[in-house]
This record gives structure tokens, sequence and C-alpha cells, in this order.
């Protein structure tokens, strides 16, 4: 590998990083601008306990990928060797990052959304079929995010591994 493209390879990883970071923090303000209208809106208590804490939880993931999760800018004076060094350590520092994505972020969103479930289900006991539909809709998408976090940490090791050879 070239040092243009370690440049190249180190300056496409830190803009992908920060246009993730720039989606999941206008989700994340999206969240909490629905979760505070939840707040406010409902009458149910697990609703209402469940939308606070949601919105607790996106300033703990909003928190992650400031202190976490930020891209590196990559320097102008790279050399061969510190170049290859620098895209290393970016590599490890977003495969350690993505690794952490459950207990960071995920994790704190689970007792918010068990909380709506609940005042889901309280609040429709006649049809139970739409608020299990949601359950379901929401465990796929939890496990699919599995799957898809194992494979970025696979993807990013694999590159960290490319460049020890």
């Amino acid at each position: 590998m070239s040092l243009e493209q370690i440049r190249q390879r180190a300056q496409q990883l830190d803009s992908s990083i920060r246009r993730r970071d720039v989606g999941r923090i206008f989700t994340a303000m999206a969240v909490i601008a629905l979760a505070t209208w939840g707040v406010w809106a409902f009458s149910n208590p697990f609703f209402r306990v469940g939308a606070a804490l949601e919105i607790a939880a996106m300033f703990v993931v909003v928190y992650h990928l400031q202190t976490r999760g930020t891209g590196r800018t990559v320097p102008e004076d790279l050399t061969y060797g510190s170049g290859k060094t620098f895209l290393r350590r970016s590599l490890e520092l977003r495969r350690d990052f993505v690794r952490e994505v459950w207990p960071r972020q995920i994790l704190p969103m689970l007792p918010g959304i068990v909380l709506l479930m609940i005042g889901f289900f309280v609040r429709t006991p006649k049809n139970p079929l739409l608020a299990t539909g949601i359950l379901v809709v929401i465990v796929v998408q939890l496990a699919s995010a599995q799957v898809r976090l194992r494979r970025s940490v696979k993807r990013y090791q694999t590159e960290i591994d490319a460049l020890e050879e």
C-alpha cells in the first residue's frame, strides 16, 4: 500500500465516520423531540417514563459518539511509517467503538423500549397483535444490528491485519 493510498483510506474513513455521526446525532435529536412530546402528550405512566428514559438514553448515545466515535483528521505531513501507524490506530479506534455499541448505545435504550412496549400492551389490550408486531420488528432490528456490528468489527480487523503485513 502506497503513502497516497494510506492517506486516501484514512481520509475516506474520517469522512464516513463524520457522516455517520451527523446522521446519528440528527436521529438522536428526532428521538429526543418525539419522546419529549410523548412525555407531555400521553397519560399512560409506562409511556411517560419510557419516553423519559429514551431521552436520557439519547444523551448517553450522543455523549458516546462525541467522546469515542469521532473521526481523526488526517495530518498533512504524513510519511509512509507515520501514515501507516495513523491509519492502523484509526481503524483500531473504530473497531473498538463498534464493539462498544451494544453496551454504550443499545443497552441504555432497552429499559425505555421495554416500558414503551408495556405501555402499548396496556393501552391496546384488545389488539395485542399490533403490539406484538411492533415487538417483533424491534427484536429483528436488534438482531440485524448485532449481525452488522459483528461484520463491521471483522472488516476493520481484516484491514488492520492487512496493514501489519
